[in-house]
C-alpha cells in the first residue's frame, strides 16, 4: 500500500525539479601566474610559475622553474627549503638542458601539496650563476600565492538579503497570471506533500550526521576501542582525492594502528585524532595538532 502511495507524489516532485533546476552552473576558470626575474647584463632570466592559483585542499598543484642564458656561464638553481613552507613536495621532475645557437634552457618542476586551508605562498627558488671571470651573481623572483580552499562548507552568517523596496513598483508593470498548467501542477505538489505528510507523521526521521559533527561527537566523547572504528568510517566516507594527501594518510596509518594494535606505547588517542582532522579541515584553531 504505502509502494502505491509513493508513485503518485515521487512522478509529481521529479516534474517539479526537472523544471527548476534548468540553470547551469559554469565551471569556475583556471587562473595560472607566473613571476620573473631577469639579468639583462648577462643574458639570464628566470621564470617561475603554478598552474593554478586557487585550489581545494584535496588537489596538488605543478611549481615550475625556468631559467635560460647566453654564454659560457655556470647556472645552479638553489630551491626553496620545503620544510620551511606550508607546502608538501610530492614529486620533483628536472628538464634537461636544451641548447638554441647560443642560448641555453633547463628547469625543474614540483607537484606541491597543501596541509590546511587558507593562502599560502610558494617562495622563490634561487638562482646561481658565475660568469667567465668567476663573479657570482644571484637572481630571484618574488613569491607566487595561492588560495587553498577547504572541504566543508563555510558557517553561514545568519543574516537576511535586504527586502526590495515596494514602493517604487509599477503595477503596471506586474507580470502576467500563471498558466492553468502551472497552477494544477502547484495543486497536485500540495497534495503530493500530504499524502506523504501522513504515510511518514507515524515513522521517525533518521538525521545522517554531517563530517563535522561525526568529529567533534568523536572528539567530545571518552576514549575507547569503538571510537577507532568510528573514526575509521569517518575517514573512508571523505574524497578519495583528500585521503590521498600525505597529512590523511599518516591520520588513517595512525587510526588503523591503534585500532589493531591497542598495546602499542606511541598510539594516539581517537579524540586527538578527531581533532586533528578537525584542524586540517580548516573547523578548529589547531589546538590538537599532532
Amino acid at each position: 500500500m504505502i509502494s502505491r502511495l509513493f508513485i503518485f507524489p515521487t512522478c509529481l516532485l521529479c516534474m517539479l525539479l526537472a523544471f527548476g533546476c534548468s540553470a547551469r552552473h559554469q565551471s569556475d576558470t583556471v587562473i595560472g601566474e607566473s613571476q620573473s626575474a631577469e639579468d639583462a647584463e648577462y643574458g639570464v632570466r628566470l621564470t617561475q610559475s603554478v598552474d593554478r592559483n586557487s585550489i581545494g585542499i584535496a588537489e596538488r598543484v605543478w611549481f615550475s622553474a625556468q631559467w635560460s642564458w647566453e654564454g659560457d656561464l655556470v647556472t645552479t638553481l638553489e630551491e626553496p627549503d620545503w620544510d620551511e613552507t606550508d607546502w608538501s613536495v610530492i614529486e620533483s621532475v628536472e628538464i634537461p638542458v636544451s641548447r638554441t645557437d647560443n642560448n641555453y634552457q633547463a628547469g625543474k618542476k614540483w607537484l606541491i601539496e597543501p596541509f590546511l586551508p587558507g593562502a599560502y605562498s610558494v617562495p622563490s627558488a634561487e638562482l646561481r650563476f658565475a660568469t667567465f671571470d668567476e663573479q657570482s651573481n644571484t637572481l630571484r623572483t618574488e613569491p607566487i600565492e595561492i588560495r587553498v580552499s577547504g572541504v566543508l562548507p563555510d558557517t553561514d552568517s545568519g543574516e537576511l538579503n535586504p527586502i526590495a523596496d515596494l514602493a517604487g513598483l509599477d503595477d503596471s508593470d506586474s507580470p502576467p497570471p500563471l498558466p492553468i498548467w502551472m497552477i494544477a501542477l502547484g495543486g497536485a505538489a500540495t497534495i503530493a506533500c500530504i499524502v506523504l505528510y501522513f504515510v511518514y507523521r507515524n515513522i521517525r526521521n533518521v538525521t545522517v550526521p554531517s563530517v563535522f559533527d561525526q568529529l567533534k561527537a568523536i572528539a567530545n566523547m571518552d576514549d575507547h576501542e569503538s571510537a577507532y572504528s568510528e573514526l575509521e568510517l569517518v575517514y573512508e566516507s571523505l574524497d578519495e582525492r583528500l585521503r590521498n594527501t600525505t597529512e590523511f594518510r599518516e591520520m588513517i596509518s595512525a587510526c588503523q594502528r591503534a585500532r589493531f594494535s591497542p598495546e602499542t606505547d606511541d598510539r594516539l588517542s581517537a579524540k586527538r585524532l578527531a581533532n586533528h582532522t578537525l584542524t586540517l579541515l580548516g573547523h578548529t584553531d589547531g589546538s590538537e595538532a599532532l
